[in-house]
């Protein structure tokens, strides 16, 4: 059939009509499938999983899902920002339970749902429990469609929103190394780089890109291996682990934020080299127990600034690389160094990359103190040193640990509703909680009654006060309810 033979068939308008009809019918059932299960994630999220309210929403639910199954084999929604959309045609929010249903699949990286035919009100329990899970740990466990795989569902699907370009240097199944070797062919770019800058000689870019970009494909086909190494430590060679460290999990991290591949390796190169300028610093100085004298600080201070003029001169390695070596220590707060007479606007990728500095440090054993479990750093950073961090990154990567951010509203195991205020002085990695509304349903907020989550039973050493679900809310929402409740400093 050649190009003129294909001519427009006019449909008979009565057929179009009805089969607009059909369309806008089918929609507005979904539209009512979407808003049970928002109430029945909503209800899970007020009372827990267990409560007869969530297990009944749930099975209301299921119901209403398989009216809408009975005249199509599968049921499947699309998100593109906050609109949810069925065979392509953006659904009426007429009740916001779809907005609230598109924030809540974004805040979980689940960009497709699909319902086949015969799903069971177990299946559509588990979707409620996906729904309402923290997500910084849903991500850090395989993200939507391995928590789907976990709960032994199989006519129910939860697919990623993300999409990637990959550069050349990037193969998304991975290196054939395994982690370790990965790991230690990392150390040994490191290593030649920081004894290149040591001899006078400019950073081999060559060297950095590929090993980057094999790291980066590990990270992509199975982050856990990878991940796990950077809890590896030695004394002898801090210098180069912690580097590598914190490229792997700065990439890791802004995985998790979205970051294309591109922007992965260059954030990657740029932690893997941000300390370079330290190889100047006499090494003594670097493993001195003791407080600094001043001269030994301004030495230590001077490192940024060495490191960001090597790396600026060096080709073929991206700018980004001497903007972290020269801002990772200024600290959100412009309380760290190199002091700047006039506050400037800090770069995205520094702030990230002070973030993981941060708690790359607090996790590793040093000469003036022990090492803090990867919670409790992440609970000193969160509690104790928050001014120093962007708060909205801050509250990203502490979602990963599962600490709960200031200002966090939270119901205890006790049935009472409370709101992070400040970090427990019993245990790092805790918080105590302002009261908020107690076991009978009545607001107790302005009695200032608290609890403190840090606190264990002498007998057990079981802590006494845990908390077992929080309100899913932006960082911006969090950081005035914490304005409210904690008095400034």
């Amino acid at each position: 059939m050649s190009d003129s033979d294909l001519v427009d068939v006019e449909e008979p308008a009565p057929a179009a009509e009805q089969r607009e009809g059909a369309a806008v019918a089918r929609a507005k059932k979904v539209e009512q499938v979407l808003t049970h299960l928002m109430v029945a994630v909503k209800n899970c999220m007020l009372y827990g999983s267990q409560h007869s309210k969530a297990i009944e929403s749930a099975r209301e639910a299921h119901g209403a899902i398989e009216g809408a199954l009975a005249e199509t084999p599968v049921l499947e929604v699309t998100r593109i920002e906050q609109e949810i959309l069925f065979e392509g045609i953006p659904l009426q929010d007429y009740s916001s339970a779809l907005t609230s249903l598109a924030d809540t699949m974004a805040a979980r990286d689940v960009g497709r749902l699909t319902i086949r035919a015969g799903v069971q009100p177990r299946e559509v329990e588990a979707l409620v429990q996906i729904l309402v899970s923290e997500p910084g740990m849903l991500v850090m466990n395989g993200g939507p469609e391995q928590a789907i795989r976990r709960h032994s569902v199989a006519n129910i699907e939860l697919l990623p929103c993300r999409t990637v370009t990959t550069p050349l240097s990037v193969t998304r199944r991975g290196s054939e190394k395994s982690s370790i070797e990965l790991y230690q062919d990392a150390l040994a770019v490191t290593k030649e780089a920081m004894s290149s800058v040591e001899r006078g000689e400019t950073v081999d870019a060559g060297m950095v890109r590929p090993i980057v970009g094999e790291m980066l494909g590990s990270l992509l086909s199975d982050h856990r291996a990878l991940v796990g190494l950077t809890a590896i430590k030695s004394y002898d060679e801090y210098l180069y682990e912690h580097s590598v460290n914190l490229s792997v999990i700065c990439m890791f991290f802004g995985y998790t934020l979205g970051l294309n591949d591109n922007q992965l390796a260059d954030l990657g190169s740029a932690a893997l080299l941000h300390d370079v300028g330290k190889v100047f610093v006499p090494v003594e100085i670097v493993r001195k127990p003791g407080p600094l004298t001043e001269e030994e600080w301004v030495n230590m201070q001077n490192h940024p600034i060495v490191g960001a003029r090597i790396l600026a001169r060096t080709p073929g390695l991206p700018e980004l690389c001497s903007v972290v070596a020269f801002e990772h220590h200024i600290r959100w707060d412009y309380g760290g160094y190199p002091k700047l007479v006039h506050n400037k606007s800090l770069n995205f990728y520094s702030c990230l990359v002070t973030i993981v500095d941060c708690y790359d440090s607090l996790t590793t054993t040093r000469p003036y103190r022990t090492r803090m479990s990867p919670q409790e750093a992440v609970g000193w950073m969160a509690y104790s040193g928050r001014e120093q961090f962007e708060p909205r990154l801050l509250a990203r990567f502490a979602a990963l640990l599962d600490v709960p951010m200031i200002g966090t509203v939270v119901r205890l195991n006790t049935g009472e509703w409370a709101a992070v205020v400040r970090g427990s002085s019993k245990d790092p990695a805790r918080p105590i909680v302002r009261l908020l509304v107690n076991q009978a349903g009545e607001d107790v907020s302005s009695h200032g009654w608290e609890a403190d989550l840090g606190e264990r039973d002498p007998a057990s050493k079981e802590h006494l006060v845990k908390i077992v679900e929080r309100l899913p809310t932006s960082a911006e929402a969090t950081e005035e309810i914490a304005k409210a409740l904690v008095p400034a400093r």
